[in-house]
């Protein structure tokens, strides 16, 4: 009898527990996105520019999940991605996340996936979730 309360007890338990994600889709980040910097790191030591590093890059977001990531005009990754509503660390509250099914940030200095900011439309950034996390900056190309 024991086992049985408890079986049915931890049943109730996992059945009645919420997801901490909600998965969803903002048209708005549809687009192709001009990264203008990455900045921040312990001590905001990290700025990397297009200037500074001496390339281009592109992030496009389609309206079927799927990105593609160019550095000065070459595709350097493509795939799928999802865009998350969960509960941020720094802003202690529901924020968006994009992640992108690849590592995109190997050989490009940007950050690609984390906590999502958009503003006005035609600035988005991408920032890690964490205190002296490092961000980047996109603008959208018109």
């Amino acid at each position: 009898m024991k086992k049985l309360f408890f079986a049915a007890l931890l049943l109730i338990i996992i059945f009645s527990c919420k997801s901490s994600e909600v998965s969803f889709v903002n048209p708005e980040l549809f687009g192709t996105w001009v990264w203008i910097s990455t900045d921040g790191g312990i001590g905001n030591h990290i700025h990397n520019t297009p200037e500074s590093t001496g390339f281009t890059i592109e992030l496009r977001l389609n309206k079927d999940s799927e990105y593609s990531l160019y550095k000065s005009k070459l595709r350097i990754g493509t795939g799928s991605y999802h865009i998350t509503e969960k509960r941020s660390l720094l802003q202690n509250k529901l924020a968006a996340f994009i992640t992108l099914d690849e590592n995109a940030n190997d050989s490009s200095n940007i950050i690609s996936s984390g906590m999502l900011i958009l503003e006005k439309k035609d600035t988005l950034i991408i920032s890690q979730d964490v205190y002296d996390g490092v961000g980047s900056t996109f603008a959208r190309l018109k």
